[in-house]
């Protein structure tokens, strides 16, 4: 028979392993690291001539038109061919079991959404366009919301893919005032910021608005018909350089007008201080230096206000707009800002640039390069 001293040990220690090891386990496994990528999968790590593989992600018909868009100036040639990955994330509802569905182009049959169906003509139609230069794979992933991410990360290991293009989670109407925002996406864009075995791109897609405050009233298309006059605002940063790479594999397509903007800092003019990071960044601004084709300018700020004023003043200049996440990065050029920051997760320029307060004809890409163990 147990004795009562016995009995009670034996249950608080139940108690302590029942409260301790899902905590342990929490602590030293985390399933989302074995989509962190131990090889490189970047595009300042790609090179120029090889095929480029892209993951673009599709919530709502609008996606399409903003991702066509954007690969379109992205040097489609048969000797730098990009392959691009087209993921449809459904929503799940009900009891359904969750699905991945490969569009083959020989099937006859289409999905019963008639905008499943859309996004397939839609990009059939630009390969068709590009053929040679561009091969498209079509999925479409039936998941709940808090689940999608592990459909775009196993189809990013799957595919080897070097860059994935997520779409921003809030949507503007034609007047410039908010159409919806999906906190779902957010969640999502947020996941796969932190767990992407490769390269991301968060795409805000341009607005149209016909009055501003500040502004002079302007008329802009929501979906333009090609991206050629585009900006990197460069800041210095792994993230900043993955976005001059992506630029740099622009710049071929001559046709396309590249401004590099370098924003540096007032206060260290003069500076002779060097480390790895400006190292790398020096190496990274010498091929825009150089190129003919690229517009390279140079701009001292003081502080944010300043760097706030000056991208005022340029916006309207451009229909992209590429920046660097750098997520938590303190900086002169950017101080003060923070404070007003909405959605940190874009960055302080990106969300900067996000904002209400540019109203102007450009969509955004804030670019975080691929987190390595």
């Amino acid at each position: 028979m147990i004795s009562a001293d016995i009995l009670s040990t034996n249950f608080v220690i139940i108690v302590l392993l029942a409260s301790v090891t899902p905590m342990l386990v929490k602590k030293f496994y985390d399933p989302s690291r074995k989509y962190i990528g131990y090889q490189k999968r970047s595009i300042l790590h790609a090179k120029l001539n090889e095929n480029l593989r892209i993951i673009g992600c599709i919530h709502v018909p609008r996606n399409v038109n903003n991702i066509i868009n954007l690969l379109a100036s992205s040097c489609l040639t048969k000797e730098s061919p990009i392959t691009l990955d087209v993921l449809h994330l459904v929503k799940l509802t009900g009891r359904a079991t969750p699905l991945l569905i490969t569009h083959s182009k020989n099937s006859k049959t289409m999905p019963t959404k008639s905008y499943s169906e859309n996004v397939i003509l839609a990009f059939n139609q630009f390969e068709r366009d590009n053929w040679g230069a561009l091969f498209v794979n079509i999925f479409i992933a039936i998941s709940p919301p808090n689940l999608m991410y592990e459909d775009v990360c196993n189809l990013a290991m799957k595919q080897l893919t070097t860059f994935m293009i997520l779409p921003f989670h809030r949507r503007w109407y034609i007047d410039g005032s908010i159409e919806s925002e999906d906190a779902s996406i957010r969640n999502l864009n947020c996941q796969m910021l932190e767990r992407a075995p490769c390269s991301v791109g968060i795409l805000v897609e341009g607005r149209q608005t016909t009055k501003c405050s500040n502004s002079k009233s302007i008329e802009i298309s929501s979906s333009l018909p090609s991206l050629d006059r585009i900006v990197v605002i460069f800041l210095g940063g792994k993230d900043d350089r993955e976005a001059l790479a992506l630029a740099k594999r622009m710049s071929q397509d001559q046709e396309v007008n590249i401004t590099v903007i370098h924003l540096k800092d007032a206060n260290s003019y003069g500076a002779t201080l060097v480390d790895s990071e400006k190292m790398l960044d020096d190496e990274t601004l010498r091929f825009m230096k150089q190129t003919t084709y690229i517009t390279y300018i140079e701009q001292y700020v003081n502080e944010g206000t300043e760097t706030l004023n000056y991208l005022k003043s340029i916006v309207d200049d451009f229909q992209l707009i590429i920046v660097g996440r750098r997520y938590k990065k303190e900086d002169s050029r950017t101080s003060g800002l923070e404070e007003w920051s909405e959605f940190e997760e874009i960055g302080v320029l990106g969300d900067l640039l996000a904002s209400s307060d540019f109203c102007a004809n450009f969509s955004l890409l804030i670019v975080q390069q691929q987190l390595r163990i």
